[in-house]
């Protein structure tokens, strides 16, 4: 559930800030876990670009400084199937057979766009995160980090369903937005009290504009 999911990595972060080190956090390189090392055959793919990609960018903006795949190379056991003898598209960047499986391609991608914003994140600091929309709302309610309303700095609202990470890099804002949904692109406004030059970086690619 996202509500444990973000209690946990608040927990994390806090202790983390208390020890005065950076927190990083693992994301799942799909699903159908065999710890038990049993046979059974899979039943569904998880987690989907989109949920793969929400998972990175609400570490991301929730302050994380690192970002790792599990399992990078899928254990033999982790694919044994029923009907066949192995699944090796289950889970894994690299599956067990030595495939490139779906999730390698979405952490490549997910990767480039890390790399495009590496220089500024990791020169910032995480002041807290806004949520925008009922079920971001809802699923944030409970954390330290939630700041109130929509604003911070020169940011005035937003619109749309987003998880915003506020950072303060060297005295200047970063905003890091991610898309809530996880099935759908859609359109995310930001409002700001004043025009500015701004630098966006999407999809790795940077961008300046005047808005």
């Amino acid at each position: 559930y996202a509500e444990t999911y973000f209690k946990t990595m608040e927990i994390i972060r806090s202790v983390a800030e208390e020890a005065n080190i950076p927190f990083w956090a693992f994301v799942e390189a799909g699903n159908q876990w065999n710890d038990g090392k049993t046979r059974f055959d899979s039943n569904g793919y998880y987690p989907s670009q989109g949920e793969f990609f929400w998972n990175v960018g609400t570490m991301l903006a929730f302050g994380a400084k690192g970002v790792m795949y599990f399992p990078l190379i899928q254990p033999s056991h982790f694919a044994w199937a029923e009907s066949e003898l192995f699944d090796f598209q289950r889970n894994g960047l690299i599956g067990a057979w030595g495939n490139k499986t779906r999730w390698y391609h979405y952490a490549k991608d997910m990767n480039a766009q890390i790399a495009a914003v590496d220089k500024v994140l990791m020169n910032s600091v995480n002041k807290g995160v806004i949520a925008s929309g009922e079920e971001a709302l809802e699923d944030l309610s409970d954390c330290q980090y939630l700041m109130e309303g929509t604003a911070w700095r020169e940011l005035t609202n937003v619109s749309g369903d987003a998880m915003i990470g506020c950072f303060n890099y060297q005295g200047k804002t970063a905003l890091y937005v991610v898309n809530y949904d996880t099935k759908y692109a859609q359109n995310i406004t930001l409002d700001f009290v004043d025009d500015y030059n701004v630098t966006v970086i999407q999809d790795a690619e940077e961008q300046h504009w005047s808005c």
